[in-house]
């Protein structure tokens, strides 16, 4: 694995593995960022108890956000098969502050 993959990889778990404070995901186009913040805003939910209409989420245009908040659902609707408490969160995700 080379240096830059696995520095990538790193800078990713940073993200998923903090708490009780603010991150900032900045990166290039195509550098996984949505895909990241949608990985922490499950975690969030599943294990910190937070509601997705807690949080606030800010992307650069409301195209970006529009495409996170599907994902978002798109990915938590895979997600909850068996989960509750993401089923609960499902129908919040249209009022969260994306």
């Amino acid at each position: 694995m080379s240096k830059e993959v696995f520095e990538k990889i790193k800078e990713q778990e940073d993200v998923l593995s903090s708490y009780n404070k603010n991150v900032v995901v900045s990166a290039s186009a195509g550098s996984g960022k949505t895909s990241v913040m949608i990985r922490k805003i499950v975690d969030l939910i599943l294990n910190k108890g937070v509601h997705v209409k807690e949080l606030l989420v800010l992307t650069y245009t409301n195209a970006a956000a529009s495409e996170m908040k599907q994902k978002l659902l798109d990915y938590m609707t895979e997600q909850a098969q068996n989960n509750r408490q993401l089923l609960e969160e499902i129908e919040d995700v249209n009022l969260a502050d994306i």
